[in-house]
C-alpha cells in the first residue's frame, strides 16, 4: 500500500462493484456509491472466486482435490531462523479417535516464517482428517500441529482460530477476454503444496508489463493481439506448475502399495533435489 500511494496511484475503497461492460476498447465499471470508472484495460485480481470472471461468463475448469487447508498463526518456543519447513505426512490418523483405524496419509504441513518468534500453518488435509483436527480445542490443535512438525520449534501457542477452505485445482478457461486480463488466483488456483501459487501471479504481472512494454509504439495496451501474445506466454508456464503440482498431489495421495515404496526410496535416495530444483527454478525465475 505504501508503494501505491508513493507512486501516485488513485485508491477508491469501501465500494463494490455492481455491474462491469466489458468492450474490446474499453471496459466500464459500475460501483455501488453510483460511480462510474472507464479504463483501456481491465486487470482481475479478485481472487478465486474472481466475481469479474463471473461478469464476463468466462469457464473454469476445476477439480476438487477432497482434502482441506487448515490455516493459523502461532507463537513458538524456538525461532525460527527465517527457514521454511514443510512435512509430507504418511501415517496414519492419531489413535484415539474414530478415524484411527484408516490408512491414509495425514496431509501436508508448512510452516511459514512470520516476524519474531512466529509462523502461519498451511495444513492439508484429508477432509475427514481435517473436520477433526477442526474439531479439537486451542491447545490440543497446537498439539498436533507441534508433533506432525516433529516439534522443530518446540511448544507452539495458537495466535487466533484457524481458518479453513477447500482445496480445488480452477484454471480459467481464457485468460483474456475484450479489454479484461485475468491473473492470480482468478485465472488460476493450484494445490498449495509447493507454494507456487503466489509466484505464478507474480509471473502472470511480469509477463503481463513485459508483453505491454514491447508492444508497437501505435499499438493501444487493449490490443487483442498483444493480449493473445501475452497469454499465450502464460500458457506454458501455468501448464507445467499445474502438471507439476497435480502430479506431486497423486504421487503422495496415492496408497497403492508399490507406488509408496518406490516413492518413498526415490525421495529417501535423492532427498528430493530433483523435485527441489524444479521448484526452486519457478521460484529463481522471480
Amino acid at each position: 500500500m505504501q508503494q501505491v500511494q508513493a507512486c501516485g496511484l488513485r485508491m477508491l475503497l469501501g465500494s463494490k462493484c455492481v455491474r462491469l461492460n466489458a468492450q474490446p476498447q474499453r471496459s466500464t465499471l459500475y460501483l455501488d456509491n453510483q460511480q462510474v470508472i472507464e479504463c483501456t484495460l481491465l486487470i482481475a485480481a479478485d481472487g478465486a472466486n474472481s466475481w469479474v470472471r463471473q461478469q464476463l461468463a468466462v469457464g473454469i475448469e476445476q477439480k476438487p482435490y477432497h482434502q482441506t487447508a487448515i490455516v493459523a498463526n502461532f507463537e513458538t518456543e524456538k525461532p525460527h531462523a527465517n527457514i521454511a519447513r514443510q512435512w509430507f505426512r504418511q501415517d496414519k490418523f492419531t489413535a484415539g479417535h474414530a478415524l484411527a483405524d484408516q490408512a491414509a496419509h495425514c496431509g501436508i504441513l508448512a510452516w511459514l516464517p512470520l516476524p519474531g518468534n512466529r509462523v502461519s500453518i498451511v495444513w492439508s488435509a484429508p477432509e475427514q482428517y481435517a473436520d477433526y483436527l477442526l474439531s479439537l480445542d486451542a491447545d490440543a490443535f497446537a498439539d498436533q500441529v507441534m508433533q506432525s512438525g516433529n516439534a522443530a520449534l518446540g511448544r507452539m501457542t495458537m495466535l487466533a482460530k484457524p481458518a479453513a477452505f477447500p482445496l480445488i485445482l480452477k484454471k480459467a478457461e481464457m485468460a483474456t477476454q475484450d479489454s479484461v486480463v485475468l491473473v492470480g488466483d482468478a485465472a488460476h488456483r493450484i494445490h498449495p503444496m509447493a507454494g507456487q501459487g503466489v509466484n505464478l501471479g507474480f509471473r502472470d504481472i511480469i509477463d503481463l508489463v513485459e508483453t505491454v512494454r514491447h508492444r508497437n509504439p501505435y499499438q493501444p495496451i487493449n490490443d487483442s493481439s498483444l493480449l493473445r501474445r501475452y497469454a499465450r506466454a502464460r500458457k506454458v508456464d501455468m501448464f507445467s506448475m499445474l502438471t507439476l503440482t497435480n502430479g506431486l498431489y497423486h504421487l503422495f495421495e496415492s496408497q497403492n502399495t508399490v507406488i509408496r515404496k518406490v516413492r518413498n526410496w526415490g525421495l529417501s535416495a535423492t532427498n528430493q533435489q530433483s523435485i527441489k530444483r524444479m521448484l526452486l527454478k519457478h521460484a529463481i525465475a522471480l
